[in-house]
This record gives structure tokens, sequence and C-alpha cells, in this order.
């Protein structure tokens, strides 16, 4: 009888693994710990101590989720690491053994995440600092390691069953990387499969687009410490944009730093838009949860509550963007029809949009101007190909003035509502080249997936991107056609 329940066991999991079935995912906005001079062990423990409170307030709601992922960095974040061996403490060799780290011999702080998962019946994704023995002959380390930053997963066992290393490192000088980026991808028992990646790499077109679009994975984990950036590189700004563009579920979960601009999780659904997704404009950590697939609710934010979330954003650190050498064309205050065709080299944007005025306003307002652009951007020590074609709120007539934000919330009037707009423009068919719907509000979030349209065009040697404005708003800080243009990376 034992033997025959068995083998029903294995039978009813490989039957799971061909099935896909609805499940439960939770993604943790997390603050670490702030306390700079702890030693790497008591750091360690202290991030830990938060990662299970917050599954503990998890796992007391219904349903329990299967699949629960926490951010990037935030283990070791505010440390006090300022050479390569002060890294390595924070670091966690991973054997390619199949064993639970519940019960293997060697504890290390991973123990505790696996026993979690083990008693929990859960799967974790922890994203940690990994070592393993280097296997080149002339370009290791004194000190013989390799470290990366790496995702791992641990089934609802504890084992771990991925390991994916980041590759486009940002800001991260101690850290190895792997001579390509690394395809990792993994199954599950309710029969989705699953592939991740970190931060920065969501710019780039390998893993990220392959994972979709070569290997036809649709859920992907996204872990991540972003810097937001005006006027198109918000943390939920990115996510959405992203997830949109390729119509693929993206599980994203971010570390949470008001002062450092990090912010921004969710769980985006590609075109039908986000199941659950925040900013959180203080320093605590929270757990948002859905079930996936799910038929979305569509709620639009009401005007006041686009507001009070804004002027809680007041407090939020953002980086800006230089935008000077963008072709710029000033919205003109009263305008009601607009139809505009606005080039940079040989990028060229068609602007058309419906406009509706209040002229009693006696606050201060931000100028929008029509963008376009097609170049280079510099983050840290990349250089991103990219094309742009949008409108923009800026604070004054000057594009030195264009991503940024007004300091006071309470302070800003809008005197304008966008009935329509449209975004037309023509790009070279080229694998190296991707365009995404970039949108932006004034509380920091994108336009919800109801509010535009995206669409395609094939003609001869180019495609034709559309981005429509459906529904009127007056709350915009970005519509744009962003485009990735991977040729002229540099790094």
């Amino acid at each position: 009888m034992e033997k025959f329940y068995a083998l029903f066991l294995i039978f009813i999991s490989l039957w799971a693994k061909t099935i896909k079935m609805d499940y439960t995912a939770a993604v943790v906005e997390f603050y670490p710990d702030q306390v700079e001079d702890l030693k790497p062990e008591e750091k360690l423990k202290k991030n830990v101590d938060g990662y299970l409170n917050i599954l503990d307030e998890i796992l007391k709601k219904q349903p329990k989720p299967d699949i629960v992922i926490f951010p990037e960095a935030v283990l070791t974040a505010k440390s006090a690491i300022v050479k390569r061996s002060d890294a390595l403490p924070y670091t966690v060799e991973i054997s390619n053994s199949s064993e639970s780290l519940c019960t293997a011999v060697n504890t290390t702080f991973l123990t505790r995440l696996a026993c979690a998962a083990q008693q929990s019946k859960i799967y974790l994704v922890i994203n940690l600092i990994e070592r393993e023995r280097c296997k080149s002959t002339s370009k290791c380390a004194k000190d013989g390691w390799d470290i990366f930053n790496a995702n791992i997963v641990l089934d609802r066992n504890g084992s771990v069953i991925s390991k994916y290393p980041k590759y486009y490192l940002f800001d991260e000088p101690f850290m190895n990387r792997t001579a390509t980026p690394e395809v990792v991808i993994f199954d599950t028992d309710f029969g989705e499969k699953f592939a991740s990646f970190t931060c920065f790499d969501i710019l780039f077109k390998k893993p990220a687009l392959d994972l979709v679009y070569k290997h036809q994975v649709t859920n992907i984990i996204f872990t991540t410490m972003w810097y937001s950036k005006l006027p198109f590189l918000a943390g939920l700004q990115m996510q959405r944009q992203w997830s949109y563009a390729v119509n693929a579920t993206l599980l994203a979960a971010g570390a949470n730093d008001p002062e450092r601009a990090n912010g921004g999780s969710g769980i985006h659904l590609g075109r039908k838009g986000s199941l659950v997704s925040g900013i959180l404009d203080n320093t605590r950590s929270q757990a948002f949860v859905a079930t996936v697939p799910q038929l979305l609710a569509q709620v639009r934010e009401t005007t006041e509550e686009i507001d009070k979330k804004a002027k809680q954003m007041d407090g939020f650190f953002l980086y800006d963007e230089d935008l000077t050498q963008y072709t710029s064309k000033i919205i003109q205050f009263g305008k009601q029809g607009i139809k505009n065709k606005i080039c940079h080299k040989n990028l060229c944007c068609d602007f058309k949009m419906s406009l509706q005025w209040n002229n009693t306003t006696t606050k201060k307002y931000y100028v929008y101007h029509m963008v376009a652009y097609t170049g280079v951007l510099y983050i840290y020590d990349y250089i991103l190909g990219i094309d742009v074609c949008g409108v923009i709120a800026c604070l004054t007539k000057n594009l030195n003035s264009c991503s940024k934000r007004f300091p006071n919330y309470d302070d800003v009037s809008w005197p304008v509502t966008f009935k329509r707009i449209q975004i037309k423009a023509q790009f070279e068919i080229d694998d190296q080249k991707f365009q995404y719907p970039n949108s932006l509000l004034s509380n920091i979030k994108p336009l919800p997936a109801e509010d535009f349209d995206w669409t395609s065009r094939t003609l001869n040697t180019t495609i034709e991107k559309t981005f429509t404005l459906k529904h009127p708003q007056n709350r915009l800080m970005t519509f744009a056609i962003y485009g990735r243009d991977f040729n002229k990376d540099k790094h």
C-alpha cells in the first residue's frame, strides 16, 4: 500500500508539471537594517529576522503563497564594504547537492530561510552574494574566490533548485560576472516555468528579452534595488513598460529606501496590467500578494487618490536625466489641438493631441515639452543606445528643468487635461532594437493598462509604433515611446 501511495504521489507531481494552475505569489518591498557598523553576522541576522517576520505576516493570510520573492542586495545594505575583503564575510558557498539546506551539516544565514521554506512548504527567492572557487588560471583574485550577485531559489523542501548570477553589474566593483549572460529556468510543482534576472539586467536584450522571445518563459522573477530616475526610468514605470511590451508576467521585488531613490514592487501581468503594485514613501517593508492569473478589477485611481500618494512622495529622492541634447517643442498654454512632427537626427516623432485648459490657476504648474531623441544615455559606466518620442513635464520652458519634480506637491496646480495623445514613430526593423510604452503620473506610478493603446505596424524595412492615450488625464508627468538600441551599447 505504501509503495502504491508513493507511486501515486510521483504521478501527481509529474501531472502537475504538465498542467498549468493558478499560483499565489508575494513580492516583498524590503527596508533593510540601517546600522552601518554591525559585524557581518549581525547584519545578516537582523535582515534575515526581517525576512522571517514578513513571512510570518504573509502566512497568516489566505491564500498562502506558493512563491515569495525578496529584493536585491538588501541583506547586505548599508554594510561597511569598502574593499573586496570586506565583502567576503557576507558571501555564502552553495553546493550542487539537492539536499535541503535546512538539514545540511554546514549552517549559514540561509539555513533559517531554508527551514522556513520547508516548514511553510513555499518557494523562496533570495538575492545574495554567492562565492565559488575560481576556475580560471589567469584571472583569479588573490583570495581564490569568484563572488556573484546571485538570485537563488529554494523549493518547498528548502533545497536550492536555481541560481542566476547578475550580468549587468551596477556600481559593484567587487563582483565577478560570467563570460556571457546566463539563461536560468526552473520548473515548479504548480506547472509553471520561471526564470529570473536582476535589476539593471532589465534594460538589455540578454538575458531579459531572450527569456521571453527565444525561450518562451512567461513568468519572470525580477529582484532589484532600483535607482529611480525621471522622466523615463522610475521603478514601477520601468517594470510596467517591460512587462507590457513583452506581454509576460513580471514578479518584481524592490528594495525600499526613499533617501536613495529605491522603491517600487509589483506583480505585473503584461497587457492585462498590474495585479498589485506599489511604491513605499516611508522606511518600512511590505509584501504585495496576489493570485496569478486572476481577472483584474479595473479600478482607476481617482484624482484625489493620485494627489494623496503624490504628496506622500515629496520626500522620495529621484535622480534626474540630462535632456539638454533632446529636440523639444513647448506645448503653449491654452493650445487645444496639436499636430506636430519633432525630429532629432534620423528619428521623427509625430504628435497629435487634444487638450482642455483651466485658465484660472494661480499656483505653479508644469510646462509640457514634446521631445525627440536618438543617441546614447550615460548611466554609471555604461553607454546605452536609446530612441525617445515623448511628452514630458518640466518646471520651466528650459530643457534643463526637465526630469525634475516640484518639491512641494501642495504648491502645484494642473491646468491642463490631456483628452487624447497619439505618438507615432518608425524604427528600423532590427533584432537589436526594442521599444516600450512609457508613462508616469504625478504619484510616480505609471498609467493603468486600460488607459492606453500600444500598437505596431510593419512597413517594408521599418516598424511603426503608435502609443495612444485613450482616457483623459490631468496628472501626467511622462507619456513616451521609449526605445533601446542595443547596437550602441558600450561598457
